[in-house]
């Protein structure tokens, strides 16, 4: 009976788990619940977070059950430069430790501290935004210098081919859907489609 009631509370409590968040504005909590079936609280892990970027930082995750419960505090987040910080996490009991999850998250501007010219779009709005430009122009040549500029500081890239425009334009779109696919699903929404025209040269 007891193992039965363990394995039922394993079930709900991985159902119930909620994966990483992949963007939050700074000036924002953000909570999620980490199960590890191999790791479990229960057993003695302990789970911490290690986040590398412009302002690196970290986060001990709270034993709840098998799982651990990680907050990062509002008042962490606001003191976060805009940016892509990569996390790694790590389970340890006594002198064994283990890296179990990685990934990035973009933390977004502070809407509340926005100030005239700051440019909030994301950063694979940006891409897409520069590159559309491109494209729209439709130049078989390639384009000699394309300027995107991102957290206030400008990059150049020079010289590229009509074929890597291309490649580059579509990959920026795809980012841009998953963006707008998890934003819905973050508001209870299905996920819609962003349709844009297939541009070939002539």
């Amino acid at each position: 009976m007891c193992h039965n009631i363990e394995n039922e509370l394993l079930t709900f409590q991985t159902l119930n788990a909620s994966p990483e968040p992949t963007s939050f504005f700074a000036g924002d909590s953000a909570k999620w619940t980490k199960t590890l079936t191999d790791y479990s609280a229960a057993d003695g892990w302990t789970l911490k977070y290690f986040f590398s970027g412009k302002n690196p930082f970290t986060v001990d995750g709270a034993a709840n059950g098998i799982s651990f419960d990680i907050e990062i505090l509002s008042t962490v987040t606001t003191k976060l430069p805009p940016g892509f910080y990569r996390f790694y996490a790590r389970a340890t009991k006594g002198s064994e430790s283990h890296i179990v999850s990685q990934g990035q998250v973009e933390i977004k501007p502070d809407p509340s501290k926005a100030v005239q010219g700051l440019d909030v779009r994301s950063h694979w709005q940006i891409v897409f935004d520069s590159l559309k430009v491109v494209v729209q122009n439709q130049s078989v040549k390639g384009y000699e210098e394309l300027e995107i500029t991102m957290g206030g500081s400008a990059r150049r890239i020079k010289n590229m081919a009509w074929n890597d425009i291309l490649i580059a334009f579509h990959h920026a779109e795809r980012e841009l859907q998953r963006e707008a696919d998890a934003d819905r699903l973050k508001q209870g929404l299905g996920r819609r489609r962003i349709l844009t025209r297939a541009v070939n040269p002539s």
